[in-house]
């Protein structure tokens, strides 16, 4: 690892704890603007109305989620994105279930949700341990009537770049292309049964496309 890799990743965790205050700022910042569009991209893709977001942050699309008449919950392992997070709600009249914790263990029932959403994870993503949980609490597929399973939803596990020194500043930041990243995550996926699709976004200079990740469609049979 690079040292401006350690210095971003250093950069990132002190945005999630003691410096929290500074990351919807930070986020328009290196987005030009369009880190709140980007986000809400999740929106389009979610399945049904029982939804848990992973990683919430300073807690925007738990506010949108909730203003649309979502069920929605969050879970996040940062005091700092929690207390931030609580304000935010209450400043909104809205009451949303938030549980700290690690998306490697997550306290809730199997089953309980019809999406997970998850954006601009950080390494937890790619962990075997959080696939194989978010497969586990996702809606499984009826085989009596057909009806699908849940979705895991994820925007902004990857950024492309349209010229070559976009994509050459990404992966000297992460070490990985993005290609690579999205293998990895699609094979984690499977591993835990679900199948991943990517939705392309087209845009100017940076694109963020949504990974969706789902049951496949012979689950119901089996």
């Amino acid at each position: 690892m690079t040292w401006l890799a350690k210095l971003y990743l250093w950069a990132t965790y002190r945005l999630y704890n003691e410096f929290a205050w500074a990351y919807d700022l930070a986020s328009w910042l290196v987005s030009l603007g369009r880190w709140a569009g980007w986000r809400r991209l999740a929106l389009d893709h979610l399945a049904g109305r029982r939804v848990l977001e992973i990683g919430f942050g300073t807690g925007e699309l738990l506010v949108e989620m909730a203003g649309r008449g979502l069920d929605a919950s969050g879970l996040d392992l940062s005091p700092a994105m929690h207390r931030i997070t609580a304000r935010k709600l209450a400043r909104h009249g809205l009451q949303v279930p938030l549980v700290r914790g690690a998306t490697q263990a997550m306290p809730f029932a199997g089953g309980r949700f019809d999406s997970v959403v998850s954006t601009f994870p950080a390494g937890y993503i790619v962990q075997a341990e959080t696939l194989h949980e978010v497969a586990r609490l996702l809606r499984p597929p009826d085989p009596a009537t057909g009806a699908p399973g849940g979705s895991f939803v994820v925007v902004g596990l990857v950024i492309r770049s349209e010229n070559r020194l976009g994509r050459w500043v990404a992966e000297f930041l992460f070490g990985i292309q993005a290609g690579a990243m999205l293998d990895r995550f699609e094979t984690l996926a499977a591993e835990a049964g679900l199948r991943t699709r990517v939705v392309d976004l087209v845009g100017k200079g940076l694109r963020v496309p949504v990974v969706v990740a789902d049951w496949p469609p012979e689950f119901a049979e089996t």
